[in-house]
């Protein structure tokens, strides 16, 4: 299994209730997406920044989200976090 198929085994195997409809989107997104920092979520969503920001941080609460490393944000050139899903291995 793929880094992509084991997180997207788990994010099935999570029970919809445990989660929130905001919340799985965004996990959902990282899922079939990848690594992303929560600006490049937020523009790739459509959503604005804090939506996002709360939702990562909540997910990273219940361990489905780590980092990845960082990246250097084009519009701010401040080095931001990148996000992942984490991967559950089966």
């Amino acid at each position: 299994m793929t880094v992509a198929e084991t997180s997207l085994a788990a994010y099935h195997a999570i029970s919809p209730k445990a989660l929130g409809r905001k919340q799985t989107q965004v996990l959902a997104f990282l899922v079939r997406r990848g690594p992303m920092s929560n600006h490049s979520l937020s523009k790739a969503m459509g959503w604005p920044v804090n939506r996002i920001t709360g939702r990562v941080k909540e997910l990273r609460d219940m361990g489905l989200v780590e980092l990845a490393g960082y990246e250097v944000d084009p519009e701010t050139k401040m080095e931001v976090c990148v996000w992942k899903a984490v991967e559950v291995k089966p």
